[in-house]
């Protein structure tokens, strides 16, 4: 693993660890530091935790942290300057980026993207002025001590490999980005105007379907046409007034499908001022306060209620498709999905289809398009080691990937780079991609048995099918998942599971909640939606195969090329 770091940073014992985890008391991901010495947690103001270079990497390498980081002291003189979500998705500083790089234009510097691609991390030598270190409404924190920066060595253009010494420019920085600049007469449209709130009687694939069958302009501007408009603000004006319509004043809806919409963009999340109120948040609340007619269902009298029936609800449980009528839920067996629409923005995609039982009963589903795809290939031991060697392999959309890294706080975008996930076209995953990949392991390997989840990729199992390949469900709940998971348990505790240390098949497994039946039974689950199991979940049916095959095994499971047992979800 090479960093391009400058040498004077690499001499210095300033060098930490850091890996991303979940704090319950916040809800919220969090850098976490760790010493180099120890492995356990650092300090930023402790400096007997911090390690050199040479042990922070050593112990990246070995014990697979998240990455990098290096403390601030103002015993070595060096100031970071923190500028948040300042790249848009092409890498294009936004103006106070570029402000600041001006200002830095007379003395080169090292200058390096952060973990997310989306910020930058400058490094200068000198001295703070007096006053503030953080300014919510530019995005920039300046610091020369008690703090870390996460570090990449992507660095940014063709910066120098040297901290420059300040000819002028930190306090210059300092008074235009950090000082809060006193506002005269700025008013929040949250504090000083009464903005009417209510409740959507409208699902979002309700409110999308009525929207557009009953308005030609709302489709165009969902589509993210705002060429009869002035300015794309404007756009955004109309949009929301429509949205506000149909979704009674929502504000929640609103914001959710606005930001599914061709219009959405960087700017809906900036601060206009020192109330901390967003673009968008300022777009909606005008919205609402404009409406002066909006979608409401007449209520339904007491008898009417009593006499209609529950709606049907249609969704995935255990792997299987569960009908409730508001009785006993019970398994449907019988039934083809057919597509209806699909909606695919620049933010993220789903597809909505129709569930047809062969009693003719209609239900609708929803199913996400953009989320993480996985699978792995498990080699059975052969009669030297009894040791499992695992190679996993994850997809996600290419266009979604910097989005998803703002949202989830996970470092796919670093992943990715460093080779870990694979990326397909577009804003949801193409399984042609992955269909692929198999038919070119198959080329390497004997794939004996392919495990696979009904709810993963049927149209590719399906077209698996053909080339031969042998296919065998494996339908998710506690009586699959029990045996394969404490196999698990037990290889892991007898350090025969070798798995090479990948980052993302580390992070699903760090993800995995363990639910457990009366019957004492587990199988896999996760405590939140950000929390993503899938590799776990692909592991552990490949792991199920494997071991079959190799318990059943009369010889050596491996022939002339190999054996692997493939699962994915």
């Amino acid at each position: 693993m090479v960093f391009s770091f400058p040498q004077e940073l690499k001499k210095l014992k300033i060098w930490l660890l850091w890996r991303l985890e979940h704090d319950p008391k916040t809800g919220r991901d969090t850098k976490i530091p760790y010493s180099p010495i120890t492995g356990k947690a650092g300090r930023v103001n402790d400096p007997s935790t911090w390690g050199t270079y040479e042990q922070a990497l050593e112990m990246l390498q070995k014990y697979n942290f998240s990455g990098l980081g290096v403390a601030f002291s103002e015993e070595f003189g060096i100031i970071g300057i923190d500028i948040d979500k300042c790249l848009d998705e092409n890498g294009q500083p936004n103006e106070v980026a570029s402000g600041i790089l001006a200002e830095l234009s007379q003395i080169p510097t090292y200058i390096e993207i952060s973990p997310s691609g989306r910020g930058l991390h400058i490094f200068i030598r000198g001295t703070l002025p007096k006053g503030g270190r953080k300014n919510s409404e530019t995005g920039v924190e300046m610091y020369s001590t008690k703090r870390y920066f996460t570090m990449t060595g992507n660095r940014w253009h063709n910066c120098a490999d040297v901290i420059a010494v300040d000819n002028g420019a930190i306090a210059a920085i300092h008074t235009n980005y950090i000082k809060k600049k006193k506002s005269q007469n700025k008013q929040s449209m949250n504090g000083n105007q009464d903005v009417s709130r209510g409740t959507s009687c409208l699902s979002d694939e309700q409110l999308l379907e009525k929207a557009m069958a009953t308005d030609n302009t709302f489709e165009s501007l969902w589509e993210g046409n705002h060429s009869r408009y002035n300015s794309q603000s404007e756009a955004d004006m109309a949009l929301c007034g429509k949205l506000t319509f149909w979704a009674n004043c929502d504000v929640s809806q609103i914001d959710r499908l606005f930001r599914l919409s061709g219009l959405m963009r960087e700017k809906r999340d900036s601060e206009r001022d020192s109330s901390g109120e967003t673009y968008g948040q300022r777009t909606i609340n005008k919205a609402c306060v404009n409406a002066t007619k909006t979608y409401t269902v007449k209520a339904k009298s007491a008898t009417d209620v009593k006499k209609e029936k529950r709606p049907a609800n249609v969704y995935v449980q255990d792997g299987r498709i569960v009908l409730d009528k508001g009785k006993s839920p019970k398994e449907l067996t019988n039934y083809i999905f057919v597509p209806k629409y699909m909606v695919a923005s620049k933010e993220e995609g789903y597809i909505v289809c129709e569930c047809i039982t062969d009693t003719g009963e209609v239900y609708e589903m929803t199913f996400q398009t953009d989320d993480i795809a996985a699978f792995v290939l498990v080699f059975p031991p052969d009669d030297a080691d009894g040791k499992y060697h695992v190679l996993p392999f994850f997809w996600i959309p290419e266009n979604n990937m910097i989005r998803r890294v703002r949202k989830d706080k996970v470092l796919y975008q670093k992943w990715h780079q460093e080779g870990f996930l694979n990326a397909t076209d577009g804003n949801i995953i193409h399984y042609d991609f992955i269909e692929q990949k198999i038919l070119e392991l198959s080329k390497i390997y004997n794939i004996k048995e392919v495990m696979y989840d009904q709810w993963g990729a049927v149209q590719m199992c399906q077209n698996l099918s053909r080339h031969d390949f042998e296919m065998v469900e494996f339908v998710q709940g506690f009586k699959s998942f029990t045996e394969p998971s404490k196999e698990l348990f037990r290889l892991v505790l007898d350090e025969r599971f070798i798995h090479g240390g990948n980052p993302v098949l580390r992070w699903c497994f760090e993800n995995v909640y363990i639910e457990t039946d009366a019957a004492a039974n587990i199988k896999l689950s996760k405590k939140k939606s950000v929390d993503k199991i899938d590799g776990a979940v692909a592991c552990i049916m490949a792991l199920d195969g494997a071991v079959k095959s190799f318990v059943g095994a009369k010889k050596s499971v491996y022939e002339s090329r190999g054996l692997i047992i493939l699962g994915g979800e």
